[in-house]
């Protein structure tokens, strides 16, 4: 029996869903490449010979083996940052497609297509965030249960899932909870058995002990931790929560960015509870807010704004995941109207995603001027005070020497240059918690890959200050 046509209608939108998120990691190449923690590591896939594996994340290496693909075939730096760039969205689509082709599990593909934008905005554009993997992993898991249904787990199909489980599990450390969250959840609208959900939710448990005892939690990861069990401690929950106030802000205020969620999830518990699933509906809402409040008390103290966003992200896969079955059993005017919603946040989300781009593209303008002005002084390594990148608006980051590196080597590599800031107390505390000795260019500069980088030996040279403007 074929799917309603209105089902064949939103999984096209799901097709379209990935189509843009190409098109803007194509046309943002730059600005997804060259900032932060992915202009590190796209640098190292470019120059460095082995693998580089950061934080035990196995499951992300796929983006890092098409880069060493092509650069096995002499492409140039720009192929091999578009590359990086998009490749990080056809993972994702390569899992609706599994799901939606492979695995005939529908529900699972267009979930995993709504993940994708639901809660999605600046981390579009910090791809090499581990948390963005479990907007499409998990699904492949859920896809397999799906697919069984109220069957017996057979040994095959536990293989698979231990497989899909692995895929999660090793990108990022709260994979698990996702992952019991659809196990419960499924079993609460009875679409697995009772003794399924207790099978597979052992084996998601074992593996997630196994990957932590196989690989310690990095300094990061610690730290996290650290902050959690210091705000039950003493007065750890008193004075200002930004955590709260960046999710509100971002919900109402500066931008909208998870009102669709909101709007989303409260149409789930209710619809749920409307049908009389009241345990369906309680592990929808028990689910989001106790990740919320996980994430609220973790990142109390606050971060920089990406990695804010990055700590909510991975609601957007619980919120999906139980919005498209509860869709998928929809008829009549509730289905064209559940369908309709549906297609509206998928818009309305691309446009966000697209229009946060504005400030990543006004700080690469910027870093692109002073650049021109490196090159006009014929300066290849630039050394920059604090202030001075202040009074050019640029953020202070660390990951700014392999920024600048990339940047300019798209020229060819004999146009490379690097600008880094003068180390100064505030900046020497920037990602420590992640690096316990923050990457530094020089520990570079005897292994670069001239194919692509060229520097100078010698010192950096000063910048001379900009007078502040009229």
């Amino acid at each position: 029996m074929g799917q309603p046509v209105i089902h064949k209608v939103v999984l096209f939108f799901g097709h379209v869903t990935f189509f843009a998120l190409l098109v803007l990691s194509f046309k943002h190449t730059e600005i997804r490449t060259t900032s932060g923690d992915s202009a590190y590591q796209v640098f190292k896939w470019v120059n460095d010979t082995g693998l580089s594996i950061e934080a035990h994340r196995y499951s992300a290496i796929f983006p890092e083996l098409a880069v060493k693909c092509f650069k096995y075939f002499h492409a140039d730096l720009k192929t091999l940052l578009m590359v990086a760039s998009v490749t990080h969205v056809l993972v994702a689509y390569l899992v609706f497609l599994i799901c939606l082709l492979g695995l005939k599990a529908p529900r699972s593909a267009l979930a995993a297509a709504l993940a994708a934008v639901l809660c999605t905005r600046l981390t579009f554009y910090g791809p090499v965030l581990e948390a963005n993997y479990l907007l499409c992993y998990p699904f492949l898991f859920f896809a397999m249960l799906e697919q069984n249904g109220s069957a017996s787990i057979s040994r095959c199909k536990f293989a698979s899932l231990v497989v899909a489980g692995a895929l999660t599990l090793l990108a990022h450390p709260l994979g698990w909870l996702l992952l019991l969250y659809g196990i419960l959840f499924l079993w609460a609208i009875r679409h697995i058995s009772a003794k399924s959900a207790v099978l597979v939710s052992s084996g998601v448990v074992i593996g997630a002990g196994t990957v932590r005892l196989l690989f310690p939690p990095t300094a990061y990861e610690q730290a996290q931790y650290g902050n959690l069990l210091k705000a039950f401690s003493g007065h750890g929950l008193a004075g200002p929560w930004r955590s709260w106030d960046f999710l509100i802000g971002h919900t109402f205020h500066f931008t909208t960015n998870y009102l669709p969620a909101l709007v989303l999830v409260s149409a789930v518990v209710i619809g749920y509870m409307v049908r009389k699933h009241w345990i369906a509906a309680a592990v929808i809402g028990g689910g989001v807010i106790s990740f919320l409040v996980l994430e609220l008390v973790t990142f109390r103290a606050g971060d920089a704004a990406i990695m804010m966003d990055r700590a909510f992200l991975p609601v957007a896969t619980l919120i999906a995941l139980p919005f498209i079955w509860l869709l998928w059993g929809l008829r009549g005017r509730w289905a064209i109207m559940g369908n309709s919603l549906l297609v509206l946040v998928l818009f309305i989300k691309l446009r966000d995603i697209s229009f946060a781009s504005r400030e990543p593209l006004r700080q690469l303008k910027r870093i692109e001027q002073l650049l021109t002005e490196l090159d006009q002084r014929s300066i290849k390594k630039a050394e920059v005070s604090e202030m001075e990148l202040r009074s050019r608006s640029i953020q202070a980051n660390w990951a700014l020497p392999f920024g600048t590196l990339l940047i300019t080597s798209m020229d060819g590599p004999e146009h490379s240059k690097t600008v880094r800031m003068i180390n100064t107390q505030a900046m020497a505390m920037v990602r420590l918690d992640a690096f316990p000795v923050t990457p530094d260019l020089n520990g570079f500069m005897s292994s670069l890959n001239t194919s692509y980088f060229q520097l100078p030996k010698g010192p950096y040279e000063g910048l001379p200050s900009t007078p502040p403007a009229p």
